[in-house]
């Protein structure tokens, strides 16, 4: 079993990096949400209209808690962050019991680790686009890093959600909703939704058609990320890499890599869980 990062906005995670302003996620998911049309502010942006579900559901032959959420808001949603804290009357017996199906598939964790890993609260993010009275659902939990094996609701209590949302053609707006005090709090940070470059590299490459896409450039490399894309799409966008004058060097059903003209090497990743494609490039040297 993977160990996932579960702490703090950092651009490694899909939602954590859009609610950070590192890049995201575009394009038309299963949700039927299309990365091209972007959903205007008219009125007050009302979080506690975001209808969030947590449940244990079985997932590859073992049951762990899993996000879904109805987007009862007026704007598009491209990322969530729900985070919850363990009740203040919780139980030591509480706590052995709900933790016993993660302490029996993760046998690796020490005993001290462990201990302190019953202490952690529960975190769920999606990074799908879901358009005003559309539905995500499967969105992945964890807890102290590790997926949310089992049942952990019955322990936890919401406490803050982190949301980024389309804002414009090509801007993503941040904001935070309080269940404490129920109150939704705009960020006024804003990133830009299409963060393709324009550097010598990266127009080696073929452009995917998306609106927001997350990058980062450097001298002897590019990589993208490029979400609400289809498995159609990222084939397609493999075979636009080979019009390009990539020549293939491996070829799987979610991947391919391949070899530039100039001997770069170019692999493209796709992650249908996440409806999303990566794109990365380095320079031979």
């Amino acid at each position: 079993m993977e160990r996932k990062i579960a702490g703090g906005v950092a651009c490694v995670m899909a939602a954590a990096m859009m609610l950070a302003g590192c890049g995201g996620p575009t394009g038309t998911g299963s949700n039927g949400a299309s990365g091209g049309s972007a959903s205007p502010v008219a009125k007050p942006l009302d979080l506690s209209k975001l209808e969030t579900s947590v449940a244990s559901t079985p997932v590859d032959n073992q049951r762990q808690d899993m996000m879904s959420f109805t987007n009862g808001t007026n704007v598009t949603i491209v990322a969530v962050s729900l985070n919850y804290r363990q009740k203040s009357d919780v139980t030591d017996d509480q706590r052995q019991a709900a933790f016993a199906d993660l302490r029996q598939a993760v046998t690796m964790i020490e005993d001290s680790d462990y201990e302190e890993l019953k202490t952690e609260p529960l975190k769920c993010t999606s990074n799908l686009i879901v358009k005003p009275g559309a539905t995500s659902e499967n969105g992945e939990c964890t807890i102290g890093g590790w997926k949310a094996i089992g049942d952990f609701t019955p322990l936890m209590e919401p406490d803050t959600m982190s949301v980024a949302y389309l804002k414009g053609t090509n801007t993503i707006g941040k904001a935070t909703y309080d269940f404490v005090n129920k109150k939704t709090t705009l960020d006024k940070a804003e990133s830009k939704a299409n963060q393709w470059g324009d550097d010598k590299l990266t127009k080696t490459l073929p452009k995917p058609e998306s609106t927001i896409i997350g990058g980062s450039v450097s001298d002897t490399s590019v990589g993208y990320s490029v979400y609400g894309t289809t498995h159609d799409q990222f084939a397609a966008y493999v075979e636009q890499c080979k019009q390009k004058g990539f020549t293939a060097d491996g070829e799987g059903d979610n991947y391919a890599s391949m070899k530039g003209s100039n001997g770069s090497d170019l692999s493209v990743h796709y992650f249908p869980d996440d409806e999303k494609m990566t794109i990365n490039l380095h320079t031979a040297d």
